[in-house]
């Protein structure tokens, strides 16, 4: 009997149906939260207007902002130095570290809530949700500092399952305030309520661990505390600026709160894909993080191809955005966002590039390497303000999208050009990018016919069948996709994920 072939490295390392799958349920546990904030949205609009979409949209920013900056920062960090403490068994740093992070998130939770509670009041209207909001962020940043110790000690899973709950009843909460007729009060009120619910849930987690000793021998070396805070905080500080659009608060500032609506629904539109994909992706990169130092070859071979089929993936993700995208956005929002929908079709440009660029992030930040990551996310953000500033007031939408389509291609692109410098190979065929675009052309003008002839949420329905049809059918057909890197995807996805992707192969 002949000798079975050894198996390749580069599926070995990524084709394990855990390790997709288990990037399914993350992309699931992503995405559905923005899916029910994007429904909050549509009933902001249409039960209070566009003016008040516009006031919460601003809000949210900001609060995610600060939350993620001065709360959020310490969260990550607290995490990552208590695992350590908690593998090296070092009882007395512990302890350390996990005062060190009470106090710590403390201080962030109440300068959070000081800045927020200040720009309430000079604002001329709403400064109530201010206020509320300002509440909210101080009651996280005590929850997330009763839930470090049990992530470092016994992972995710019981922080994130509570959390993820939260995430589902916050938006219903305040959907259900709307229609009690409680208005966008209601709305922040209902947040708050569920923040002090979750913190109530997540501090038996915190009870349930060992009590940290009194006194302390001795403090450790506060500087590689504060280094790795700065990390976190800085990546967070970039993330916040370039992907959840700072130009919010630009067009709140030389604008009004329509105008604010307006690109908000657009961009919260393009997060949802975006997100998608990089996190379904990206969920085989903690494996080839973890091989990276035996095998480096084999990691680069393994990113080629994940850039490599995300980079096809996103040109058909682009097209269906482009094609279906401003439909499905007049029918849920009406008449009134008819302008946001125009948008969408400039920022599903976005998705040619964005992908893969986050792609190329997850892998440096996943090996430790952090200083391309913050370069080139620094360049971003800055290029991000500045066109902001220079171009928002005069050119208000125009300009939103202007800046935000430079400054995300600009990280993207930084990020991909230093990933091809340290060896990582593409290997895409001109022949093939040229089918798929010739196939997501395609696909796109079909469905953008149909949703000529056919008005409302049938229109939208059938047109995203055509994509999908005229697009399955394309990429077969033309070989977008090479047969290795089907074969790799169909093994990597788990049931029936994994058999769809195999249809399309020639």
């Amino acid at each position: 009997m002949p000798d079975q072939p050894p198996p390749d490295p580069v599926v070995e390392v990524t084709a394990r149906r855990g390790t997709v799958s288990g990037g399914l349920w993350n992309a699931a546990a992503t995405v559905l939260p923005m899916g029910s904030t994007l429904a909050l949205s549509i009933v902001i609009s249409r039960e209070l207007g566009a003016a008040v979409l516009g006031e919460q949209s601003v809000i949210a920013y900001v609060a995610s902002l600060l939350v993620s900056v001065l709360i959020f920062s310490f969260t990550s960090a607290s995490i990552q130095l208590l695992a350590t403490a908690v593998g090296a068994k070092d009882d007395d740093r512990l302890a350390w570290l996990a005062r060190w992070s009470g106090s710590a998130h403390l201080t962030g939770g109440l300068l959070a809530a000081g800045l927020m509670a200040g720009i309430g009041v000079f604002r001329d209207e709403y400064r109530l949700l201010w206020f509320l909001a300002a509440a909210t962020a101080l009651v996280d940043a005590v929850g997330w500092s009763r839930t470090v110790r049990d992530i470092a000690h016994r992972g995710w899973t019981r922080t994130s399952r509570r959390r993820l709950v939260a995430q589902a009843v916050g938006p219903l909460a305040s959907i259900a305030a709307i229609y009690l007729g409680w208005g966008i009060e209601g709305v922040f009120a209902a947040q708050l309520v569920v923040a002090v619910g979750l913190l109530i849930t997540l501090a038996h987690l915190d009870r349930s661990l060992p009590r940290l000793p009194r006194r302390p021998a001795g403090r450790p070396d506060w500087r590689p505390v504060v280094t790795t805070w700065l990390a976190f905080s800085g990546s967070m500080l970039i993330s916040q600026i370039i992907q959840r659009r700072i130009e919010l608060v630009f067009l709140d500032q030389f604008h009004d709160g329509p105008t604010v609506a307006m690109f908000s629904v657009a961009a919260n539109v393009i997060t949802i894909p975006v997100v998608l994909t990089s996190t379904l992706i990206g969920a085989s990169l903690p494996a080839i993080a973890a091989r990276w130092v035996q095998d480096p070859e084999t990691v680069t071979a393994v990113m080629g191809r994940t850039a490599r089929v995300v980079c096809t993936l996103g040109v058909l993700l682009s097209a269906a955005t482009f094609a279906v995208g401003p439909g499905l956005v007049r029918t849920a929002y009406g008449a009134e966002f008819t302008q946001a929908a125009e948008i969408v079709r400039y920022l599903a440009l976005m998705l040619l590039v964005v992908p893969l660029g986050q792609v190329c992030t997850t892998l440096w930040t996943g090996i430790g390497r952090l200083r391309p990551v913050l370069w080139c996310g620094g360049i971003a953000a800055v290029t991000d303000v500045v066109l902001a500033l220079v171009l928002i007031p005069p050119f208000s939408l125009a300009g939103a999208v202007i800046t935000t389509f430079v400054a995300q291609t600009v990280g993207a692109v930084l990020i991909l050009g230093y990933t091809l410098r340290q060896g990582v190979a593409l290997h895409l065929a001109p022949w093939r990018l040229a089918a798929a675009v010739g196939v997501a052309a395609a696909a796109a003008a079909a469905a953008v016919l149909v949703r000529a002839e056919v008005d409302g949420l049938l229109g939208d329905v059938c047109a995203g069948a055509v994509f999908l049809v005229v697009a399955a059918v394309g990429v077969r057909l033309a070989r977008v996709f090479a047969a290795d890197d089907l074969h790799w995807l169909a093994e990597a996805l788990p049931g029936p994920a994994g058999r769809a992707v195999r249809v399309l192969a020639p």
